[in-house]
């Protein structure tokens, strides 16, 4: 029976975490009815902040009447309406973007067929004027089409943001060939609100796993040289850091004088449980497991 990898916060005991259970909400490409795609939580920067990840996904969201049509999305007869729901202005409001009118905490936008934020220009997610990080709210979107059918989605705001930083390990001297190295890893929290789930990837070169763990997956596309490690039920407080227990046992290969591995990759789900996905009210279906993301 394999053992878990644990995660260890400070000086206290390490906690063993259990597999993510990823799921969605959503029709098939086939499904001819109205569908919306938007993230169930998303990370707003604060006021004024320039700083977080420079690779961050910008927010976006579309939808699709689910209908094919021939010469393009057709005219713009259906209404997108975005409501910022009640309680939630001091935490998000709206910016206008594309065929949109109306105000910070609601718009209403003349669209087709289909629709895309980022490419139609339209509304977005900002923090408001005097929120703090930690501060969170509510988004709405409801689509109407032609004949009155409508669907909406929502998404959580989040002012701040969970930036993951695996830190540097010393280069590893006196290792002989055919021999196993501990390496351990060691991640920290450098932003303004708690890591909720982290999913850690390592990639090997000439080395090898000399130990394999329940909670990582060990992608066959990959020949043994990745592993994908899951901690659905990690928290990692703002400016806390936490060690990965126990340390990774790598063996080195017998013919070769030198070898290496990448530093591990860190990140967070913007939701351990879910993942973004097309979603319709009153289904719901597991999100089939990915690769995790490489460099």
């Amino acid at each position: 029976m394999r053992r878990r990898l644990k995660c260890a916060a400070g000086a206290g005991a390490a906690v063993t975490f259990l597999l993510a259970a990823l799921t969605s909400c959503g029709g098939a490409a086939t499904d001819k009815a109205p569908s919306i795609t938007a993230p169930e939580v998303f990370y707003l920067r604060p006021v004024g902040d320039r700083s977080g990840p420079h690779d961050k996904e910008p927010f976006h969201f579309s939808l699709d009447d689910g209908k094919v049509h021939a010469g393009g999305r057709g005219p713009a007869d259906r209404t997108l309406t975005v409501d910022v729901l009640p309680g939630a202005k001091n935490a998000v409001v709206l910016r206008k973007g594309g065929n949109c009118t109306g105000s910070p905490t609601h718009m209403t936008c003349a669209v087709g067929s289909a629709y895309d934020s980022r490419s139609d220009g339209g509304v977005s997610l900002v923090a408001a004027k005097g929120s703090k990080p930690g501060d969170a709210g509510e988004v709405r979107y409801t689509y109407t089409d032609r004949s009155g059918k409508k669907v909406t989605a929502r998404t959580k705001a989040v002012v701040g943001e969970p930036v993951v930083e695996v830190l540097a390990t010393k280069a590893i001297s006196g290792v002989r060939p055919g021999g196993v190295l501990s390496e351990p890893i060691v991640v920290r929290n450098t932003g303004e609100v708690p890591v909720r789930g982290l999913v850690l990837e390592v990639g090997l070169e000439q080395l090898e796993f000399e130990a394999r763990y329940a909670n990582c997956r060990y992608p066959s596309f990959y020949k043994g040289h990745i592993a994908v490690c899951e901690f659905p039920d990690l928290r990692i407080a703002p400016g806390q850091t936490v060690t990965v227990r126990p340390a990774l046992r790598l063996r080195t290969p017998k013919a070769r004088m030198y070898a290496s591995f990448k530093r591990p990759e860190a990140r967070q789900d913007p939701d351990p449980h879910v993942h973004d996905a097309p979603r319709r009210p009153g289904r719901r279906h597991p999100d089939p497991p990915g690769q995790g993301s490489g460099p």
